[in-house]
């Protein structure tokens, strides 16, 4: 019975039975939100899912309003980063040399308004359709509540 529990066990994982969840590429924002001013550091991670692939990977970056690059900040652990285009910033690579490749780049918030700003990045491969990740950044999110603290309206 043991050989036959263990034969089965075999089989489902090797079908997909059980297995973790593969983990896609992802985008943060550190910190989530700052005042006019203040650095935001973007990390975008390419992960590489068990998949050799010598194809190359583009990813396309444009910094939106509200948010200003900071020029020579943008850095890879492998591929070629490219901010000539600023504020198009872009990265070619592949992903068989690295498992995970991190690339990483600055902005300061260049809005005075309290508001959501969202930065989407695009990754592309021949023969894969594009995938996008985003993250949300909150611009000046205490300006609101200034007014109300200092007497003014």
């Amino acid at each position: 019975n043991q050989k036959a529990y263990a034969a089965w066990w075999l089989w489902a994982r090797l079908a997909g039975w059980g297995a973790e969840p593969l983990a896609g590429p992802e985008k943060t924002a550190s910190p989530r939100g700052g005042d006019y001013g203040d650095a935001v550091t973007y990390t975008i991670l390419i992960q590489n899912l068990g998949v050799p692939t010598t194809e190359t990977v583009d990813l396309t970056d444009v910094v939106p309003e509200g948010l200003a690059y900071v020029p020579g900040t943008l850095a890879a652990t492998s591929g070629v980063p490219d901010d000539n285009d600023a504020p198009t910033l872009r990265w070619s690579g592949t992903l068989e040399a690295s498992p995970t490749i991190t690339i990483t780049y600055d902005v300061t918030v260049d809005s005075q308004e309290s508001e959501s700003i969202t930065n989407s990045a695009v990754i592309a491969s021949a023969g894969y359709g594009p995938v996008s990740v985003t993250a949300t950044v909150l611009a000046n999110p205490h300006r609101h509540y200034l007014p109300v603290i200092l007497g003014n309206d």
